[in-house]
């Protein structure tokens, strides 16, 4: 687990009891997110995007932490949308 120097600003963090078979919790790698300054780190994996606008990631602790899409850094807002286009294609995949 990386330690932040400074919090990433507009973060809540959330704690969460998961079910390790729930739907929401992703199977996706884990990746270090930074923000837009690139002065914040967060290790973490992708959860979900909240109306297009916030993301939601979950650290090894399994805090949630919902992050305004637009203040990642560009590549990670490409990362995270690409992410989560490939969630929703397997989550309507036939099983």
């Amino acid at each position: 687990m990386e330690t932040l120097l400074k919090p990433i600003p507009n973060v809540f963090p959330t704690e969460v009891d998961r079910d390790e078979n729930s739907p929401e919790v992703s199977d996706t790698t884990w990746a270090t997110w930074t923000d837009r300054d690139g002065e914040h780190r967060l290790k973490a994996k992708l959860n979900r995007i909240i109306d297009r606008e916030t993301v939601e990631l979950e650290d090894g602790k399994g805090i949630l932490h919902r992050v305004p899409l637009n203040t990642l850094s560009d590549r990670h807002i490409i990362m995270a949308v690409m992410m989560h286009e490939s969630q929703l294609e397997a989550a309507s995949a036939p099983k």
